[in-house]
């Protein structure tokens, strides 16, 4: 018999009513399940997932990266944690990947900052979901923002900041692509956009 995996979900849950919070507390909520004693994992649960497309898809990227994290290392005011947070995790990295292959996406500068922001609170190797993924994504999002004059100074700046950490990455933890790192180095170096003059009435 299939029982769901349900232990303290509401206390890790996605907060808020977003579509994209609806959208990932489904997800997670339907990706484990118990069969004869042993903890499974249900592939058909990223079936909708799979089907978000453009701004609804960015949404819950960003959102579900964030939540990743967050399952990492919880407040410490929800109580002992037992292991249930990583379970979650563990299941939510699956959506963040498929999510983060999605090739509809549309970043704008303030997307690709949040992003950089969400891998810089934790710019270390986290269990399931390989760094050079996301890192990945911040430099092919950074790329094409550049070529199209569309950084911001903020998107700049976190940008040298995540060169910086690559920098100093330890090869050990898990290596992340050269071609990466030149990429948000050389991108990092680009001047900002510069906002247009407002038109004259």
């Amino acid at each position: 018999m299939r029982v769901p995996f349900r232990l303290n979900f509401a206390k890790y849950r996605v907060r808020g009513h977003s579509a994209s919070a609806k959208v990932l507390n489904r997800y997670m909520a339907a990706c484990h399940f118990y069969s004869a004693g042993c903890l499974q994992y249900d592939m058909q649960a990223l079936d909708p997932l799979r089907k978000l497309k453009g701004d609804d898809a960015l949404a819950a990227l960003l959102l579900g990266y964030e939540h990743f994290l967050w399952l990492l290392d919880p407040p410490a005011r929800l109580g002992k944690k037992f292991g249930d947070n990583i379970t979650y995790a563990s299941g939510l990295d699956f959506a963040v990947q498929i999510l983060a292959r999605n090739p509809k996406l549309v970043f704008a500068s303030k997307d690709l900052c949040r992003l950089a922001a969400a891998f810089l609170a934790h710019p270390r190797p986290t269990p399931c979901l390989p760094p050079r993924i996301i890192v990945g994504l911040i430099a092919k999002v950074a790329g094409k923002l550049a070529r199209t004059g569309a950084l911001t100074p903020e998107a700049l700046a976190l940008l040298r900041r995540v060169a910086g950490v690559l920098r100093k990455w330890d090869k050990e933890w898990e290596s992340i692509p050269v071609a990466h790192l030149r990429r948000i180095q050389a991108v990092a170096s680009c001047r900002p956009a510069r906002s247009r003059p407002a038109a004259r009435t």
